[in-house]
């Protein structure tokens, strides 16, 4: 009883759920109804094939959409954001860029162009050795830094490891 007792109140034993999927906490029985007669309508439809069995489904398949879009906006209980989520999802902005991508091209723009104004002044100066330029900075030379190689820079990277 002594290990036995123990690893029943440690880990004690719990039925399994039932087996299958997991419904959506915003498909309420309304809606479980709704897909139902809608189910029901298509066959009527199918089975008849006329005009207004098919106007008729139709008019109910957008009362259905429209009920199953406001209980999942409804389902997000004033969270923004999964409401911002299910907003996003039902308006389909995947296929719509990144809000930010006009920004992200904008950034690369500016650092390219600064990266070359950067080159371009180092290769100015390079004829000789003069001072950096920089507000109350002490005086610097090119020359004494030391030149890095790329072999220098594989090793370098080679021995960081990812985190840093």
């Amino acid at each position: 009883e002594g290990a036995s007792g123990a690893l029943d109140r440690m880990a004690p034993l719990c039925p399994l759920r039932g087996s299958g999927s997991r419904r959506a906490p915003w498909f309420t029985e309304e809606l479980r109804e709704m897909k139902r007669q809608k189910r029901l309508l298509e066959l009527r439809w199918r089975a008849s094939n006329s005009e207004s069995d098919r106007s008729l489904l139709r008019a109910f398949i957008r009362t259905y959409l429209v009920a199953i879009r406001a209980a999942f906006i409804a389902s997000t209980e004033s969270r923004p954001t999964a409401l911002f989520m299910v907003t996003r999802s039902l308006l389909n902005v995947r296929g719509a860029g990144e809000p930010l991508q006009g920004r992200a091209e904008q950034f690369v723009q500016f650092l390219s162009d600064k990266i070359a104004r950067i080159w371009t002044d180092r290769d100015s100066d390079w004829a000789g050795p003069t001072k950096m330029k920089g507000a109350d900075l002490s005086p610097v030379l090119w020359d004494e830094f030391e030149s890095v190689t790329p072999e220098n820079v594989d090793r370098a990277v080679g021995v960081m490891s990812t985190s840093t």
